[in-house]
């Protein structure tokens, strides 16, 4: 193990010491005390992660992993607007140090109808909608990562600038949506429209005094890109097919969910064609299945085996791992903290482990800015 990398920018000072002040705040209170004069002003979320991560062979390393601030208004289930802001340091990523938009749209419903405008998650897949601030484990899959639509796709955080219209009708409900292509936060280069539409189907009861819940469906997206680089999603595929990816990118999404008592199980399925207008097709394909036990409240014990191939007709080596993490969550003040670690099989990749360990904490939850 080499030496402690940590960091530390004039900007991300402020946010640590945001974030240590908050401790001594009680958050979860903040959102009863007060009532705002009218429900469209705006109320305010924010909670920060701060992620030790341990690589073998490799480095360590201290990052503020994720603080958001979140502006909600409106009425649920009627009309609401939403505006997600994120800030992170020292992940080694390409959205370190800069503020970024993720989300910034407006919801409402006509008739049975819903309506989503603005800058929002595309819907494709189950685990990318699971909130960051409360999954079993520290991070996604690498699948779910890297083979959703918009997955590592610049600095779009997974988003989209578009319209999308969901119905339902007893236990199916229907999303599709129309995307400008490109990703958010950066040049569209006539990378659309994209397509998206998903399908599913839920239902839940009880059985022998467990309270049960089942969910399944798909998602497809289709759409034609005149410059897409999609170079780091596809990691190991010569950089001269993904770069600068001109051509028909379709993709395909299985998911399935299901909880009995105090046992969650879930599992997805990815699969993505690239036609290139010259050149050679290929496809990208991955897949999880995971099991979480709830044994005591607020504690979570997970197992997760994950995988992905960026070309799944070449011997280009696929992501391969297995998972173990455990989560608390404290009972009277907003914390959670969560750690697992995962090994690598075969020669999936150039690590054989990777431990993490992140604290969580709450600033504010549905907090009225005035009242």
């Amino acid at each position: 193990m080499v030496a402690t990398r940590w960091s530390v920018g004039y900007r991300t000072l402020g946010a640590l010491a945001v974030f240590a002040i908050g401790f001594g705040m009680p958050a979860s209170g903040w959102a009863q005390e007060h009532r705002p004069l009218s429900s469209w002003l705006p109320r305010l979320s924010s909670y920060a992660q701060i992620r030790y991560t341990e690589h073998d062979p490799g480095r360590d390393a201290w990052g503020l992993r994720r603080s958001k601030l979140i502006f909600d208004g409106g009425h649920s289930g009627k009309a609401r607007y939403h505006v997600q802001v994120i800030y992170k340091h020292n992940n080694g990523s390409r959205t370190d140090d800069t503020l970024y938009v993720q989300d910034a749209y407006f919801a409402f419903h006509a008739g049975k109808v819903g309506w989503t405008i603005g800058q929002f998650k595309p819907p494709f897949g189950l685990e990318r909608f699971e909130p960051d601030a409360r999954l079993y484990f520290v991070d996604r899959t690498e699948a779910t990562n890297r083979l959703i639509v918009n997955g590592k796709l610049g600095q779009s955080f997974a988003r989209d600038r578009g319209v999308q219209m969901d119905v339902g009708w007893k236990a199916w409900r229907l999303s599709a949506g129309v995307f400008a292509g490109g990703g958010a936060n950066q040049n569209q280069k006539s990378n659309g429209p994209l397509g998206v539409v998903r399908l599913q189907w839920k239902r839940r009861g009880a059985w022998r005094g467990h309270r049960w819940f089942v969910r399944v469906g798909g998602a497809g997206s289709t759409r034609h890109a005149d410059d897409l680089d999609l170079s780091h999603a596809l990691k190991g595929v010569p950089k001269l097919w993904v770069k600068h990816f001109a051509g028909d990118d379709r993709r395909m999404n299985l998911f399935a969910e299901g909880k009995l008592g105090r046992f969650i199980g879930q599992a997805e399925v990815f699969r993505a064609w690239l036609n290139p207008d010259s050149g050679v097709s290929w496809k990208a394909q991955g897949a999880y299945g995971q099991l979480v036990v709830l044994p005591a409240k607020g504690v979570s014990l997970a197992l997760r085996n994950a995988w992905m191939t960026p070309d799944a007709d070449t011997p280009v080596p696929a992501v391969h791992n297995w998972t173990v993490a455990a989560a608390y969550d404290f009972r009277n003040i907003p914390l959670r903290l969560i750690t697992d670690y995962a090994w690598y099989v075969g020669d999936s990749s150039s690590m054989s482990h990777v431990w993490r360990f992140q604290i969580q904490y709450v600033f504010a939850k549905g907090m009225p800015l005035t009242h």
